[in-house]
């Protein structure tokens, strides 16, 4: 997976939807070179993320126009990378982030609550 998700970036570097998943691919393997990398990978998304809301493309309109929504796999992911290195306040507070801006991902609230 990784081999074929490097050769996405290498085509469009710029690619919020393949950073995400190069950021995941990274964060789960088993040498810890390529983990090290995964949180560079989920920053880049959400640096060039163009569409705040390119994970829930069917977005609640209940929700205000101009409330910025943060990208779930890259912000989920950063939480998971600074989780997994015991960084647990900063974890909370990228899933705090997260739950603010997007109202509509109810399951960042019991994510929350395994990191308290």
């Amino acid at each position: 997976a990784r081999h074929y998700i490097d050769k996405a970036i290498a085509i469009n570097a710029d690619d919020v939807t393949a950073l995400c998943i190069a950021g995941w691919v990274y964060a789960n393997e088993t040498q810890s070179k390529y983990i090290k990398k995964a949180p560079s990978f989920f920053a880049n998304a959400l640096k060039h993320s163009p569409n705040p809301n390119f994970e829930n493309p069917q977005s609640h309109q209940s929700q205000a126009s101009n409330d910025k929504q943060l990208p779930l796999l890259a912000i989920y992911g950063l939480t998971k990378c600074y989780q997994d290195k015991g960084k647990l306040n900063k974890a909370i507070d990228c899933m705090t982030q997260l739950i603010v801006h997007n109202a509509w991902f109810i399951d960042g609230l019991s994510i929350k609550c395994e990191l308290q």
